[in-house]
């Protein structure tokens, strides 16, 4: 597989938004799609000389538990150097294809196809003499909701049938009507609109089963309607990721950073290559390995070491409910640490007194915690398109990351590590249950919930409830505030909530923190912007801010009305006053509602439903 262009992305723009199977366009609007994870750490010029992928392995043991991988591999960063050999891993690119492969001449508008791995500029020779045209890719794109995408099928779309016997050359005109040298043409008028490509009265488009960032334009069994769009929409492609804060193993004789040493290479490397050989290594050969990483701990605390990571330890004993989903079982251990006081060389939490905090904070809160420094892991695991949430099973969408499935215990995902700082709030359970039982308040949430359900056509169950509406808007509108505060722009904030109604096991926290700091620490803004007095003014005029919009009162009744924002799935919130950057947002922008955090938003409406009422004004 060869490259098509050379386009500088982050690491964790390959996790999101870039990820396998996305579309990316270059400086010189070549079209890119991102290749599969068969293709990465893997040299253009086929050589292996000091190719060393071990180096790129993270661990982050519970979402490996979770996810079921043996371990996860940070994106290859380019490397240069004057031979492969003196420094490894030079020369690593992550290969991109190019696509739609259909592209058109805007001097004899002629339509022509060119291969996936293409690397060329495409010239069209209809001008014999002088500067030859360009050729520019087609606009269009055919996607199924099962992840397949594909080249517009412009023969079939022309001849108005999917088993067209005209091979001729066919023209992409200016006035958008593609036509045929045979006499046949159609407009695109209207190509886009409903949920799947019509042919003719009778006949729908069926999809191809294409998967062309696996670098195949071979067909599989696809029975799915498709539906055309322009290949810069936004439903073209949703990264799904999985991510976690670092918690430490509770372990009372192997230390947290022995543990670390032997989750990373060499020595993961080792111990899994012997455990497959059938030979359990004990301290003395991983002494024998790496004597000086292991200097520091005795054969006791290796041993132990050893076994915590064999059965998988896990962290010391959290409440947890038989009602939780998978998702919030995975968080009630973060949850259980930041509500307390930690030291630890991955995260560090120092507490607070709440008296110390102003009437708003002490009247809603339950505690307050500043995270000076944690570690943030996020792992891609697979992407959908057309809608955000789809019929398809985590095996499925992860089928389409590769060609071959690897074994679980070779079985690896892309992920992305960030060291960070944050504030983790938690709201007073008792003021939120009764808040919670508020009529309105339930009408609200019953109203976002029937708008969901429609919009994503029963793929999902969802169980909306208040507080998670008020936890997840409260975290939009504080982030929103935090950033002419803290120094960090709001897509370098994100948002962690945790939350649960169960009785016996009730979560109402929300952390924000940053996922932009270096490997050594943070600017340090976030926690400064904490302690009381600061983080007081920062929450007060968040709520003020909350009250009115600058497009009220149209985003109030709006919202009220019919909706807004993705698959009107918000109430009270919009561009102006609620939504955040793509990555910032755990939920794509959705289940927003400023009238659930604060009174007077579109009043008579919604009066008296927020739940900080009208706090900051007193």
């Amino acid at each position: 597989m060869t490259l098509v262009r050379r386009v500088p992305l982050r690491r964790a723009q390959l996790i999101r938004p870039f990820g396998v199977g996305s579309l990316v366009v270059g400086a010189d609007g070549a079209s890119m799609i991102t290749a599969g994870l068969d293709h990465w750490y893997k040299r253009e010029s086929e050589s292996s000389a000091n190719l060393q992928p071990d180096e790129f392995v993270v661990s982050e043991w519970r979402l490996e538990e979770a996810l079921g991988v043996d371990h996860f591999r940070l994106p290859p960063d380019l490397r240069r150097g004057r031979t492969q050999g003196e420094v490894p891993n030079t020369g690593l690119r992550v290969p991109m294809l190019r696509f739609p492969q259909w592209h058109y001449c805007p001097s004899c508008h002629h339509l022509s196809n060119l291969p996936l791995t293409y690397k060329e500029i495409g010239e069209c020779t209809c001008r014999p003499q002088g500067r030859k045209p360009r050729l520019l890719q087609v606009r269009f794109v055919g996607m199924c909701a099962v992840g397949h995408l594909f080249d517009f099928p412009w023969r079939e779309w022309v001849h108005r049938t999917s088993r067209p016997l005209c091979n001729r050359p066919m023209q992409l005109l200016a006035t958008g009507r593609a036509k045929c040298e045979c006499g046949e043409s159609r407009s695109l008028r209207g190509v886009t609109y409903g949920s799947s490509l019509s042919l003719n009265e009778d006949e729908r488009y069926r999809c191809p089963g294409t998967t062309p960032w696996l670098g195949s334009e071979a067909s599989s069994v696809c029975d799915e309607s498709v539906r055309a769009t322009f290949r810069t929409s936004s439903n073209v492609y949703f990264a799904h990721t999985r991510s976690s804060i670092y918690v430490p193993r509770e372990t009372s004789k192997a230390p947290d950073a022995l543990m670390q040493v032997l989750e990373q290479p060499p020595l993961s490397t080792f111990i899994d290559l012997s455990r497959k050989a059938g030979f359990e290594p004990t301290a003395t050969t991983l002494k024998a390995q790496q004597p000086r990483l292991l200097q520091p701990w005795g054969d006791e605390e290796i041993e132990a070491a050893i076994q915590t990571a064999q059965r998988g330890d896990s962290v010391a004993h959290t409440a947890v409910s038989d009602g939780d989903d998978r998702e919030t079982a995975f968080r009630r251990a973060e949850f259980s640490i930041l509500r307390k006081a930690s030291d630890h060389p991955e995260i560090t939490i120092r507490g607070t007194s709440l008296g110390a905090y102003g009437d708003i904070l002490g009247q809603r809160a339950k505690g307050i915690t500043l995270i000076e420094r944690l570690r943030a892991t996020e792992v891609f695991v697979g992407f959908s398109r057309v809608e955000f949430e789809d019929s398809l099973e985590d095996h499925e969408r992860r089928n389409l990351l590769r060609r071959e499935p690897l074994p679980p215990d070779a079985d690896w995902l892309p992920a992305h590590v960030t060291h960070g700082e944050g504030i983790f709030i938690e709201l007073d359970e008792s003021k939120l249950q009764a808040w919670e039982k508020l009529p309105a308040v339930q009408e609200r949430c019953r109203t976002l919930l029937r708008r969901l359900e429609r919009a994503d056509r029963g793929h999902g169950q969802h169980e909306l409830s208040p507080r998670f509406l008020l936890m997840h808007t409260f975290a939009h509108i504080v982030i929103n505030r935090l950033t002419y505060e803290s120094g960090y722009s709001s897509a370098a904030l994100r948002e962690r909530l945790y939350v649960s109604a169960d009785a016996a096991a009730a979560m109402a926290g929300v952390l924000i923190y940053t996922a932009a700091g270096d490997s050594d620490g943070t600017l340090g803004g976030l926690v400064r912007l904490g302690h009381p007095g600061s983080l007081d003014r920062v929450i007060e005029q968040a709520l003020r801010q909350a009250m009115w919009c600058s497009s009220d009162p149209v985003c109030a009744e709006l919202g009220q009305e019919y909706g807004q924002g993705p698959g009107s799935c918000n109430l009270a919130a919009c561009h102006s006053c609620a939504l955040l950057p793509e990555t910032a947002c755990e939920q794509g922008n959705r289940f927003l509602d400023r009238a659930l955090v604060v009174d007077g938003v579109g009043e008579p409406v919604s009066a008296d439903t927020g739940f900080f009422g009208e706090l900051a004004l007193a």
